[in-house]
């Protein structure tokens, strides 16, 4: 059994997302980031927030890390009843591959004029869609992880908060 510090696995997760993303899998991208994203979530609470005897569901460690450590803009769409990123963004490109019913995804490569990181847009049936640019979605995330660091390292948690891996356990 080894430890490996959370703080390398947030540096890790953030350099492997832009490899997907620059090797031509934006939408791959989607579902890798949305983990990272619960992953900090989760981290956050347990260790920088010491929420010791929560339930850690994955949809509120999504939700915390979105609202914690990313830009305002995103907070609105976290609405259970109207648009939720964590139901349309991280389940459905996590389990699935195919995206909530209410997003459309893009990347700088592919988008046109119209299609904005985080506005909405008609489909051709005339449905608003909201746009998840994945170069802004990527560059987000990098800031989050990288605050995470930061705190990690502020409270002396940089090399103190692992997690134990071996042979037949999973991170």
């Amino acid at each position: 059994m080894r430890q490996v510090y959370i703080s390398d696995i947030l540096v890790q997760i953030r350099a492997l997302a832009e490899v997907i993303l620059r090797n031509g899998y934006p939408f791959y991208c989607f579902g890798f980031i949305s983990q990272g994203v619960e992953f900090i979530g989760g981290i956050s609470r347990k260790h920088l927030d010491k929420e010791e005897n929560k339930d850690f569901d994955t949809g509120e460690n999504y939700r915390y890390a979105i609202r914690k450590y990313f830009p305002k803009e995103y907070k609105r769409y976290l609405n259970k009843k109207e648009i939720d990123l964590y139901t349309q963004l991280r389940c459905g490109p996590v389990h699935s591959f195919s995206p909530g019913s209410k997003i459309t995804l893009t990347n700088n490569d592919s988008a046109n004029e119209f299609e904005k990181h985080l506005c909405y847009i008609k489909d051709k049936h005339g449905r608003e869609l909201l746009v998840i640019n994945a170069d802004d979605y990527l560059k987000d995330f990098q800031t989050a992880c990288d605050e995470v660091v930061k705190q990690l390292s502020k409270e002396g948690l940089n090399k103190a908060a692992y997690l134990s891996v071996g042979e037949g356990k999973s991170i």
